[in-house]
């Protein structure tokens, strides 16, 4: 895909993202258990702590060359979630906006070959980004029925 295309379907995504999101009452956000054992406050802060760790992964891939090693990430999402752990649903809000404006800012700045399948960098916004809204919105939709 082209990068006009990538950044449609993000977009896309995204906003499907969000409208799932949303569709949570209020009170449900921190029910634990909600999103495997977290809650749908913890799954935006994870998605928008990705989005800023992925920024960072690129930059580094694209002046350097040096691929990231995913197998050391294994406590990653961990320690996001407990640097942000006194956040309350506003200020979480804002965060995932924040995030995610600066992931697109970011994105916007990169050549058209970062966007193809076939390049590290396209496979990352692949499967780091888009796959990764479309698996928590799958998610919190399924936590939404159960309410």
């Amino acid at each position: 895909m082209s990068k006009v295309d990538v950044l449609s379907s993000l977009d896309q995504g995204w906003s499907r993202f969000l409208e799932m999101a949303k569709s949570i009452p209020e009170g449900k956000y921190d029910q634990y258990g909600s999103i495997g054992w977290w809650t749908v406050s913890q799954s935006l802060l994870h998605i928008a702590s990705w989005d800023e760790e992925l920024v960072e992964i690129m930059r580094t891939y694209i002046s350097t060359g040096k691929e990231h090693d995913f197998d050391l990430d294994h406590d990653v999402n961990d320690s996001h979630l407990r640097e942000k752990r006194n956040m309350d649903l506003p200020m979480i809000w804002r965060h995932l906006d924040e995030a995610h404006i600066s992931l697109l800012s970011y994105l916007n700045t990169l050549e058209e070959k970062d966007f193809h399948e076939d390049s590290y960098t396209g496979d990352l916004i692949e499967t780091m980004i888009r796959q990764h809204y479309w698996q928590h919105e799958k998610d919190i939709e399924d936590f939404r029925k159960t309410l």
